[in-house]
């Protein structure tokens, strides 16, 4: 006969030192140093510290600050003003001068700031350029709806 060694809930579980939550065994890295071979504190709660981390090393905030702008943009991008899907897919935005935060933004917005190096002069030019090839583009197909008249 086969041997079943059954298992306490406290036998599987393990309490988090940070969000102080009995959670299960899985829910933790390895720590071949720790006695009971695992992290002191979960995955979950581990990430939100390397987060913070980097924010805190890159812009001088936590992700708490992060999350309250997000909902202070009302969840969507300064420029584009389309919704963010997740506050995770959202990027902080910071004058590169100054290093003062401007506001949260999407990844293609933040990209296109970027490109653009942040330059008013270049961003009208750009803006410009658009407006230009607009108006070609309508006056070609204007052209093209008067031959089709004749």
């Amino acid at each position: 006969m086969k041997y079943v060694k059954s298992y306490h809930w406290y036998d599987r579980t393990k309490i988090c030192n940070k969000c102080i939550t009995a959670k299960s065994k899985k829910c933790f890295k390895v720590n071949k140093d720790a006695e009971d071979g695992l992290a002191n504190i979960c995955i979950s709660c581990s990430s939100i510290q390397t987060r913070d981390r980097a924010l805190k090393s890159t812009y001088g905030i936590l992700l708490k600050d992060k999350k309250r702008m997000f909902r202070k943009q009302g969840e969507r991008c300064g420029i584009c003003k389309n919704t963010l899907p997740e506050m995770t897919k959202s990027h902080v935005d910071h004058d590169h001068n100054t290093q003062e935060i401007r506001g949260i933004l999407c990844r293609n917005c933040n990209l296109g700031l970027g490109n653009f190096k942040d330059s008013v002069e270049y961003l009208k030019n750009a803006i410009s350029y658009l407006q230009t090839h607009e108006v070609k583009i309508n006056l070609k197909k204007h052209l093209e709806s008067l031959d089709e008249d004749l």
